[in-house]
């Protein structure tokens, strides 16, 4: 698991490229920025969940899945989630592209 520490506030592509190992992720609240991209499969192979602090003010993690902090958007599923069913919570409205 990566821990990114609270002195942080974005998060850019080249943050994690070729991070085959990374698993997990733990995103803190000072984070106001998500290059998405940076999670591409072809980038990190291995992701199976993210967690953000329930106390951002951006973001949320709902079931180890990214979500804008209203959870109308999903930004960013895992690409090796546990699980074969995820059921999409009744607020979203868009599903970003990655």
């Amino acid at each position: 698991m990566v821990k990114i520490g609270t002195n942080v506030t974005s998060i850019r592509y080249t943050t994690f490229f070729g991070a085959d190992n990374l698993v997990s992720i733990s995103i803190p609240s000072s984070i106001i920025d998500i290059n998405t991209d940076m999670f591409s499969p072809d980038n990190i192979q291995n992701l199976s969940e993210i967690i953000i602090d329930p106390n951002s003010h951006k973001y949320k993690s709902i079931d180890g899945v990214l979500f804008n902090k209203l959870g109308t958007t999903l930004l960013l599923y895992p690409v090796k989630k546990d699980g074969t069913k995820f059921i999409m919570p009744s607020t979203v409205n868009t599903i970003a592209s990655v």
